[in-house]
């Protein structure tokens, strides 16, 4: 028999990052809200101003998000995506031979 439970949608590229981004934000919020008192409501903005700016250090999420437009550039034009890779390997090497 199958189960009843619904499938979940597959998460966005996206949604992984607002999700981490949300938990770590409102977790730093109750913390602040322990340490100085008040309203979690207080400190919210200033969280996820916090976990969004960690997000983005974060080397892995930073690789991520360059493959991501490599992949989107290339399916837009294939051939200008060619030219570009070119050009940027021939400046590598030619700084590389001493050119």
């Amino acid at each position: 028999m199958e189960s009843t439970t619904p499938k979940r949608k597959p998460a966005s590229r996206g949604y992984y990052a607002q999700a981490r981004v949300m938990k770590d934000a409102w977790r730093a919020a109750r913390k602040a809200q322990t340490i100085f008192g008040g309203s979690v409501r207080q400190y919210i903005a200033e969280a996820m101003r916090q976990a969004w700016a960690e997000l983005l250090a974060d080397p892995v999420y930073q690789e991520t998000r360059r493959i991501i437009a490599r992949s989107r550039a290339y399916r837009q034009s294939p051939q200008a995506h060619a030219v570009s890779s070119y050009r940027a390997n021939r400046s590598s090497a030619g700084a590389w031979i001493g050119q």
